[in-house]
């Protein structure tokens, strides 16, 4: 069948919308990807912080018992 150009038009800017959403939802996957990476480290970085406050008591405790030694 033959298509007059108001049709054509349509497909055009029909083709032209599913090509954006496409291409929009590719950047959301990407997103989505660098979010969850964000909050693994983000979480990793936690854990290190409440390991290296947990280490400084220590190391605070055990200089404090060599000064009460010396």
């Amino acid at each position: 069948t033959f298509l007059n150009g108001r049709e054509c038009k349509y497909l055009q800017e029909r083709d032209a919308a599913r090509k954006r959403a496409n291409d929009i939802g590719l950047k959301l996957s990407e997103l989505h990807a660098a979010f969850d990476d964000y909050k693994n480290k983000y979480a990793m970085q936690q854990k290190l912080v409440m390991d290296l406050e947990v280490t400084e008591a220590k190391l605070a405790e055990v200089v404090q018992e060599r000064d009460t030694l010396l």
